[in-house]
């Protein structure tokens, strides 16, 4: 286990144990001292003094007769103390029942402080995992939460610097949601709105060489991914195009203009309707005939004549034929 308050030693006491270590071990003080030249002067007093202390303790051992003494003495002082009765062990008192409003309250409490763990922990699960959040995740919220606590803090050039990360974050978001054609008309206005406050940003301070290179990348990065957002979704294209425009707006802003370059996005044009096609004895039966308007005379049909047709009648002499009678008689 790390002990993160003890102090380490001081070099003059690293510098004594090793000296007495080296003492201890059977070299002469005077070749420890010759080791220890530079620390000398101090340190020979000291090295003498627990040499002294050494010899003495070794050289006066305690004798027979006092070990014996001494024992006898512990011996008798403690037969003479009087020996104490253990004392009786008291009644466990019996536990008074729970009354059941009792156990709702501790229940409660319980639930309250398990609920309010339980959202701790949400929030900060949240704000932890909320760096990689697109629209539509349950922790998203809180990514937008953290930006807004970051700008809030910052001021000066650190400011540019967050806005700069957010604005790149939310064409990440499009990114992902492109890929998807899951975007969303408030997904476009948050690159919009990000991108209006970074050209007030950039025209309101002065930017370095670092910051235009990521105004530039974001720029061209925006034009393509929504370029793309238009192609998927046409019914977004109003939106698309007041964003690039806000886009380049704030190129211009950071003097990083013309860096991207907007392609005409594709027109919509309504799909032809497909009309029946009339079925084909129909339209042979009707072809080049004209359906006369209701209270009209059918026109007779003009053309070839039908073939002569003669008749014969008892009573007149006469050929009837196609064409008008002569007034040859018939023999």
């Amino acid at each position: 286990m790390i002990r993160l308050f003890d102090r380490k030693p001081a070099a003059d006491a690293a510098t004594f144990a090793e000296a007495q270590a080296l003492l201890d071990d059977g070299l002469p003080i005077d070749d420890v001292l010759d080791l220890f030249s530079a620390e000398a002067a101090w340190l020979e007093p000291l090295l003498r003094t627990t040499t002294t202390i050494r010899e003495t303790t070794a050289a006066e051992q305690p004798s027979y007769y006092f070990e014996a003494s001494l024992k006898q003495k512990f011996l008798a002082a403690a037969r003479r103390e009087p020996r104490t009765a253990p004392a009786p062990m008291l009644p466990i008192p019996s536990r008074a029942p729970v009354s059941p409003r009792a156990g709702l309250r501790t229940a409660f409490a319980g639930s309250a402080v398990a609920g309010v763990a339980a959202a701790i922990g949400a929030l900060t699960l949240g704000f932890i995992t909320s760096d990689d959040a697109v629209p539509g995740d349950w922790n998203y919220t809180f990514k937008l939460a953290n930006e807004r606590l970051e700008y809030s803090l910052s001021r000066g050039g650190g400011r540019i610097d967050i806005q700069l990360g957010q604005t790149e974050a939310r064409v990440r978001e499009l990114q992902v949601l492109a890929s998807s054609g899951a975007v969303s008309p408030a997904d476009i206005q948050r690159l919009q709105n990000d991108a209006r406050e970074l050209e007030k940003l950039a025209r309101s301070n002065q930017l370095d060489e670092i910051q235009r290179g990521r105004i530039e990348v974001i720029t061209g990065s925006s034009v393509k991914v929504l370029e793309g957002v238009a192609q998927k979704q046409p019914d977004l294209q109003p939106a698309v195009v007041t964003t690039i425009t806000t886009v380049n707006d704030t190129a211009m802003a950071a003097g990083v203009g013309g860096a991207a370059t907007i392609e005409p996005l594709p027109t919509l044009t309504p799909a032809p309707t497909a009309t029946p096609k009339p079925d084909s004895d129909t339209s042979s039966a009707t072809a080049g005939t004209a359906t006369p308007a209701p209270g009209t005379a059918t026109p007779a049909p003009t053309g070839t004549p039908s073939p002569t047709a003669t008749a014969h009648d008892s009573d007149t002499s006469s050929t009837v034929t196609g064409t008008p009678p002569s007034n040859t008689p018939t023999p």
